[in-house]
């Protein structure tokens, strides 16, 4: 499985474990098509980050310690560079009011700890090179 090579990406990680943003960047570093890797451990950082560059794709950790995720997500969604299809929701226990308030703001991907790389990959693969929508004939 090859992400789309069109371009290099860049990739925004916001999770409150430094080790999880370590792992998150020796992974993702493994994938030629990803340039640039940030990382964050703070909801307040990852703003700052947003307003004075643009990503790709956000990986973001649901629980942290200031706001949580979904919180996260109602304020970076209104950035006009940001899209909620971007983001690839991450935790190690989510509850379905959470995954279904995510769903209904856009959220698309969905990554539960532990994952794989494979598993990463996948969810990489998927943010970047979405399914094409088919058009209906016309009658």
């Amino acid at each position: 499985m090859m992400l789309p090579s069109r371009q290099k990406y860049s990739v925004l990680v916001v999770d409150d474990e430094e080790y999880i943003c370590q792992m998150m960047k020796t992974m993702l570093s493994g994938f030629p098509s990803i340039e640039t890797i940030i990382t964050c451990n703070t909801s307040q950082l990852a703003i700052q980050k947003l307003h004075n560059q643009e990503f790709d794709v956000i990986i973001l950790d649901n629980h942290m310690p200031n706001r949580l995720g979904l919180e996260l997500i109602q304020i970076i969604v209104n950035f006009k560079n940001v899209k909620a299809k971007q983001i690839i929701f991450m935790s190690g226990m989510m509850e379905d009011t959470e995954v279904v308030t995510a769903i209904k703001m856009g959220v698309k991907h969905f990554l539960i700890k532990p994952f794989t790389r494979d598993r990463l990959h996948l969810a990489l693969k998927k943010v970047l090179n979405p399914p094409k929508k088919k058009k209906r004939p016309k009658s």
